[in-house]
């Protein structure tokens, strides 16, 4: 089977992450089959679980029976599976046959895809790799969507290896077990807290897999469900409490016990709100890196009026159709602001603070503070830059964040180990590569300098990474989620709240900070 039949496109669109025969090996070594089990294998490509799986039910029947006998059995009574990938059902039917000296003759492996094979009993193992970030036609998706999207009132992530969780786990019998490879993604991101919720109506088992294959840079995971209803999870063989993790809302199945403690009072949620801000369509037109005290404009920008065409409207569109309104206006001539930016002969120097140009929130390595780089043109609260997305492709419409625009809070580099935070003086535009957090209204103004203070700890990001989001990409609620520092008695919180003032005041001013400062922040936050 040529690499190129299976390419990178159709891997990736199908979610194919094939399982490497050698570490299915070792987690079917660890079952109880007996030859009355009905096992599942819901998406078996190239048989990385299907082949361990027939091996150890060769072994559980008796040797008085021949080879064949054994694999009449097996495949007639014990082993159901489906593949979507017609090629991959092909190619692994025939290295059945190749690998047993076996005709296969009644069999339950089907080619189709899980979501239309219905079935009428229940089994006591699912054992498989479910494709993981796989898409769904949609509507076919939809349809999935109101059968799978929900349990337990909490919100299931509509993506495969979820979808085919739920459903697999929802076909065995009490008692029976559920053992999958997947993305270590689940276990914190926010999206599939919904998951994560289902699943620990149950006991869980999940170890880290030290190494998979060259197929995926993703860290993997085995998790094994027993269908008992007695919730308990167990992570890498330690016992983790379940009404702890209930406390964080986003139910983490990777943190440790001294991270979840925290969570015994309110989040940050309760004193902030976080945001991302905009994408400007055309960076290249509006932004301008400044150099100290100037920049250089190179554009001429001249709002006109024209009236709406039919390509026009088209080609902004999302679904290449245009409804009854805009067919109306185009018919009846409606005009509309259109924006026209002409190079100038000569660049002009702008000098700044200038009202035509405001700062640009840019993503930053720097902590504390950090001076702006690059600033937007934004003449008439931002007429050209508004007028430039509203008339081009229907995903630049959004002004993302526009309500943060110019409030003081904080910002932090989106994609980092750690949270740099720092501080965001008044009067920034946002840009929707660098998050935002703003104190909400009637929260004390010096709570700001307060959670600045508290992000820049390790310990803040420690409970980052183990209860809410251990990937480096760090969301607007992930920091949302963060336990607010109950813990801190008031005398501290001043000292804090001055110290964060100071740092921010000397930073501004290019003066030399105190080269601890985190330690000196970590131990205020014990």
């Amino acid at each position: 089977m040529s690499q190129s039949k299976y390419s990178r496109d159709k891997k990736k669109q199908l979610g194919q992450f094939m399982t490497p025969e050698h570490l299915a090996s070792k987690f079917i070594s660890r079952r109880n089959y007996k030859i009355t089990d009905k096992i599942l294998e819901p998406s078996f490509g190239k048989g990385g679980f299907l082949f361990p799986i027939i091996d150890k039910l060769l072994s559980v029947y008796p040797n008085n029976l021949s080879k064949n006998e054994k694999l009449d059995a097996i495949f007639g009574n014990n082993i159901f599976g489906v593949e979507l990938d017609t090629d991959l059902y092909l190619y692994t039917l025939r290295e059945i046959e190749t690998r047993y000296d076996y005709k296969l003759k009644n069999h339950n492996l089907i080619n189709s895809d899980f979501f239309l094979v219905n079935y009428d009993i229940l089994f006591n193992y699912c054992e498989g790799n479910p494709p993981f970030g796989g898409t769904f036609e949609t509507h076919f998706g939809e349809k999935l969507d109101k059968l799978f999207g929900y349990r337990y009132n909490k919100k299931i992530k509509k993506e495969t290896y979820s979808f085919f969780t739920v459903k697999c786990s929802e076909l065995l019998e009490e008692n029976g077990q559920l053992g999958f490879i997947c993305s270590n993604t689940f276990l914190s991101i926010s999206t599939m807290k919904g998951l994560r919720h289902f699943l620990l109506k149950n006991e869980i088992i999940v170890e880290y897999i030290s190494e998979f294959s060259e197929e995926t840079s993703y860290g993997m995971v085995y998790f094994n469900l027993i269908n008992n209803c007695k919730p308990q999870l167990v992570i890498n063989g330690i016992k983790v409490d379940i009404d702890l993790i209930s406390k964080t809302d986003n139910f983490p199945f990777l943190a440790p016990n001294d991270s979840i403690n925290y969570f015994k009072g309110v989040t940050l949620s309760k004193y902030i709100t976080c945001s991302s801000g905009m994408t400007t369509g055309k960076n290249d037109l509006f932004l301008k890196e400044v150099n100290e005290t100037y920049l250089i404009e190179k554009f001429n920008y001249n709002i006109i009026i024209e009236p709406k065409t039919y390509e026009k409207e088209l080609s902004r569109t999302k679904l290449g159709k245009l409804n009854k309104n805009k067919l109306i206006d185009i018919e009846n001539g409606k005009l509309e602001k259109i924006l026209k930016v002409e190079n100038l002969e000569s660049p002009e120097i702008v000098y700044i603070p200038n009202d035509n140009y405001l700062p640009y929130n840019k993503s930053s390595s720097e902590e504390i503070f950090d001076k702006p780089k690059t600033y937007i043109y934004w003449k008439n609260d931002g007429e050209a830059v508004k007028t430039f997305k509203k008339t081009g492709p229907w995903y630049l419409h959004g002004i993302g964040g526009e309500k943060f625009f110019k409030k003081e809070g904080f910002t932090w580099r989106l994609i980092s180990d750690d949270i740099r935070v720092r501080y965001l003086p008044k009067g920034y535009i946002l840009d929707s590569g660098a998050p935002v957090g703003i104190i909400n209204d009637g929260v004390d103004e010096d709570e700001l300098y307060f959670i600045i203070g508290w992000l820049l700890t390790t310990k803040a990001t420690y409970i980052l990474k183990n209860t809410i989001n251990h990937t480096k990409n760090i969301q607007s609620k992930d920091i949302e989620k963060l336990p607010y520092p109950i813990w801190v008695d008031d005398k501290i919180k001043i000292e804090i709240i001055q110290y964060v003032k100071e740092l921010i005041f000397k930073k501004i001013n290019s003066f030399d900070i105190d080269k601890d400062y985190k330690k000196k922040l970590d131990i205020l936050f014990l």
